[in-house]
């Protein structure tokens, strides 16, 4: 499906928003992202990207808009296995944060940080007809999600940018919301590993208190029995010491 009018466009944007809103988190919203740029630009080719914080590059996640060559470039670019993209330059940096979509020159050598070799990126746009490459970046605040490339075809229109732009904002406050669940998810797991660990700590101290007290119990009852053993022992003694002595005195 192709975005071609404003009453489709509103349409479109309602699904769009729709989808994205109702997507589980343990399935890769990257590949309904780039549908859904695939729809607002046409025949154009679209891949998208994730964002990695340690190695400050990004993950080739997903490429619509190729067809019959869809493996040859997979396989190249590395989504299978999420190649990790070299990391930006400033210059780039600063261009994906303005949330504008704009233009690539030097095309797929450039949008591949120069590590593809040049002739090979020649070949993939004289293959797959490509004229002029696009770039935005998936962001919120001072965190970057992930970027989209729109390739124009040649003889291609320009598409909605607007529309283009907007629909980036929105994804990008959705894999904020996201990355945040996923935060708040394994911050809970860790809270509730450390409730658990606690309980067990507790449980494990009374355990162990009851065996004292039970100890110390037996300990008290064998003192006292042995206690209570001797005085009879000692009554007992003095009783027939008396005795004794009230017999001798008898005899005298």
């Amino acid at each position: 499906m192709e975005i071609d009018n404003t009453s489709h466009e509103i349409s479109f944007f309602s699904e769009a928003a729709l989808e994205l809103a109702e997507l589980p988190l343990d399935q890769d919203i990257h590949s309904l992202v780039a549908k859904h740029l695939k729809a607002l630009s046409g025949k154009a080719v679209v891949f998208t990207t994730s964002y990695n914080a340690q190695t400050q590059g990004f993950h080739v996640r997903q490429i619509q808009g190729i067809g019959s060559q869809m493996k040859y470039l997979a396989d190249l670019l590395g989504v299978k296995r999420q190649r990790i993209l070299p990391p930006v330059d400033r210059q780039a940096e600063a261009r994906l944060r303005t949330g504008e979509l704009h233009h690539v020159e030097g095309g797929f050598y450039e949008l591949g940080f120069k590590a593809i070799p040049h002739f090979v990126c020649q070949e993939i746009e004289s293959l797959l007809k490509l004229d002029r490459a696009y770039e935005i970046g998936f962001f919120w605040r001072h965190e970057i999600y992930g970027t989209a490339v729109i390739y124009l075809r040649r003889d291609q229109a320009m598409p909605n940018v607007g529309a283009i732009q907007f629909y980036a904002q929105v994804v990008s406050l959705l894999l904020r919301q996201r990355a945040q669940q996923v935060l708040w998810g394994e911050s809970r797991d860790t809270l509730e590993d450390r409730v658990s660990a606690i309980a067990q700590q507790l449980q494990d101290t009374k355990s162990e208190q009851f065996d004292f007290d039970a100890a110390l119990s037996r300990e008290v009852t064998d003192a006292a029995n042995d206690l209570n053993r001797r005085a009879k022992i000692l009554l007992e003694t003095v009783a027939a010491d008396g005795a004794q002595v009230k017999r001798e005195d008898l005899l005298e």
